[in-house]
């Protein structure tokens, strides 16, 4: 067996020579990602191309229903049938009794080694950068296409931070200041308007974004996802977008590829491209785009869903374009692919998804075996508990530019219990919610009257963050669990935690072998922890980053220490607190399906920049009154009509 742990840049888990065998799939050249423009991030600009919004932001007395707000995991055409598979699935459940029982741990305040923290996007930028259009192409007054829940990304380097949520983008500077205005990502990536707000005769859900700056290649990576529910524009019905920045700024310019989706490209799982009016059409789409890079491949990991039908749902597609292509601006890179989830069984319902990339940082990557990277998924298929989790390797990354295959190997790995965290929220501090008082009177309901505050929504058990340690070769890896708090006298208290595995891959003569997994969880008292990032430094400091949640706590911004040696603390340390409650549309709207109320961020993120770990989160950092609300419905532009997501971005410095 090889064991990785020798410290310093080479720390990784090394294949063996020759190259083992037991590999459970290959990517092989499949589908062409194109380039389609080459584009910067309009900051203060509007998606469709409109001048500025004007207008009175007094609350109206009802709301069209061509103005009403959007969630991205159901487009206004997709079936009752998809919405119940989309990427929430296992929401609506009740909690499971199979819960792991922690302790709860104390909620302190800032580490002193918190050198940053400030307000990110929120709900306003949002809605200000994306106007409704009326049918002579004029901006309408807000308010905008609001959509939730907000999808957080974050990327550092070179000395500039940028978030990245749901179809909005910032840039800072690496100690948070500076900030520029809020762009549409559509600027980013080439696109027609979300939901076709701009009237062009496309209906497009975009979203899920990730970024990454890459320190070999001094270059900037971002992706989201792409469905065009009308199918009325040159990218096909579904695919990623990658953008790629043509320096090391990321305010300059980006190439941008589109990356069609291979389940369609080649009928896997009955998916295909057939026109919508074609009674066979069985559309698919790669949601929630996982984006990873390493020495020779960008790549991006998939959970393939049907947009019309019931099947395919949440199967797992593995895809590797060339980094050296993407830097150079090649018009066309050579992409492979691997549907592993139609094709690689899994222990138990299955199928495999959400194999979350372990991102190594500051361009520490492993050169063994043509290049070597390193996944965890989660194995809780049902909502119904489980011990164990995946740990994937992929090989010879480098084909992408020399030929072959990239191989795929998987081992099942013996862990502590998580499960599904509490079903379908979890509570909030009771505050000012002037939208739940007038929800009714705005949609036209029959029934005028005022709604009670919701909850936070937990989402699912996936595999949220993973990050290679540098300093150790260990993958970390955190998600969503519910948890039994002891209580004297009393039942357990069920809340809302976090889950995190520490493993180093261990290889055998043919393959990943089972190696040892340390269990850890992350349970603020009499409170909720959901949606971890997770990033560790080259000295083997890091931090895992997630929101705060409870009924003494606004959604607020926090964080747990990661010692040297993997070693993560006890203490719920808080960088930004909340001010208010959510009191967004998904609070109090039926999307149609019973399970998409209410929606909070599907994930966290966080980085790990020389010194310096970069986490950034969903939080609510507004509150305004009915009083304040009637007269400006945008408190003073911190909130849109219809949501008042907001985020926090913080900075630690480590050894």
């Amino acid at each position: 067996m090889v064991l990785a742990g020798i410290g310093g840049a080479g720390a990784y888990a090394a294949p063996p020579s020759p190259p083992p065998t037991g590999y459970v799939a290959q990517a092989t050249p499949t589908v062409t990602a194109t380039l389609v423009g080459t584009t910067r991030l309009d900051f203060g600009g509007m998606a469709g191309g409109g001048s500025a919004v004007s207008g009175s932001t007094k609350l109206p007395a009802t709301i069209p229903a061509s103005r009403m707000p959007h969630t991205p995991d159901v487009g206004d055409k997709a079936s009752a049938t998809t919405a119940k598979h989309a990427s929430v699935s296992r929401v609506g459940m009740k909690a499971n009794p199979i819960n792991p029982t922690v302790a709860g741990q104390p909620v302190a305040g800032a580490t002193a080694n918190l050198s940053a923290s400030v307000a990110g996007l929120n709900a306003f930028d949002q809605g200000i950068t994306h106007p409704v259009y009326d049918s002579s192409g004029h901006p309408l007054s807000l308010p905008g296409v609001d959509i939730e829940p907000p999808d957080q990304g974050v990327c550092a380097g070179n000395g500039y931070v940028m978030e990245i949520n749901n179809v909005v983008a910032r840039v800072f500077s690496a100690n948070l200041t500076g900030g520029t205005k809020a762009a549409p990502i559509e600027s980013l990536f080439k696109t027609p308007e979300v939901f076709g707000a701009a009237g062009d005769g496309s209906f497009s859900i975009q979203g899920d974004p990730r970024c990454f700056y890459d320190a070999q290649s001094g270059r900037w990576f971002a992706s989201q996802l792409w469905l065009d529910e009308n199918d009325a524009t040159g990218y096909g019905w579904a695919g990623t977008f990658v953008a790629v920045s043509t320096s090391g700024d990321p305010n300059g310019t980006w190439n941008d590829y589109f990356v069609p989706d291979a389940y369609n490209a080649t009928g896997t799982s009955t998916c295909n491209n057939l026109p919508p009016t074609d009674p066979s059409a069985n559309p698919c789409l790669g949601d929630q785009p996982l984006l990873g890079v390493d020495g020779a491949s960008v790549q991006i990991s998939t959970n393939e869903y049907s947009v019309f039908r019931s099947n395919p749902a949440a199967q797992a597609g593995l895809y590797f374009l060339s980094k050296a292509a993407m830097v150079a601006g090649a018009k066309s890179v050579s992409t492979l692919f691997s549907a592993v989830g139609a094709t690689v069984a899994a222990p138990g319902a299955g199928p495999w998804y959400s194999l979350t990339p372990a991102q190594a940082p500051d361009g520490r990557y492993s050169t063994a075996n043509g290049g070597t990277s390193y996944a965890l998924s989660a194995l809780d298929f049902v909502n119904a508990g489980d011990n164990r989790i995946a740990e994937w390797a992929y090989t010879n990354t480098s084909a992408v530019d020399h030929g072959g295959s990239v191989k795929i190997f998987e081992t099942t790995l013996s862990s502590g219990q998580y499960a599904a965290p509490p079903l379908p929220t979890v509570a909030q501090k009771t505050g000012s919610v002037p939208l739940a008082l007038v929800w009714n009177r705005l949609n036209g309901a029959k029934k005028n009257s005022p709604l009670p505050e919701g909850g936070i929504a937990t989402n699912d058990d996936r595999m949220g963050s993973v990050t290679v340690d540098p300093s150790t070769g260990a993958l970390l890896g955190a998600l969503n669990t519910g948890v039994n708090q002891p209580r004297t006298g009393s039942t357990a208290l069920v809340q809302g935690g976090i889950a995190y595995f520490v493993t180093t891959p261990v290889w055998g003569a043919t393959g990943l072998v089972p190696g040892s997994v340390t269990t850890g969880y992350i349970a603020p008292a009499g409170a909720n922890a959901v949606y971890p990032g997770v990033a560790v430094a080259a000295s083997g400091a890091g931090v895992i980053g997630y929101t705060l949640t409870g009924s003494a706590y606004y959604p607020s911004q926090a964080y747990t220490v990661i010692r040297s040696g993997d070693q993560v603390g006890s203490v719920v340390h808080v960088a930004r607190s909340g001010v208010g409650p959510q009191d967004g549309f998904s609070e109090y709207q039926d999307i149609g399906t019973g399970l998409y109320s209410p929606r909070w961020g599907d994930y966290g993120a966080a980085v790990a920049h020389g010194s310096t770990i970069t986490f950034a989160g969903e939080m609510i950092g507004q509150s305004c009154t009915s009083t304040q609300f009637a007269s400006d419905f945008t408190c003073g532009g911190t909130r849109d009509l219809f949501a008042n997501w907001g985020t926090g971005v913080s900075t630690l410095s480590v050894p």
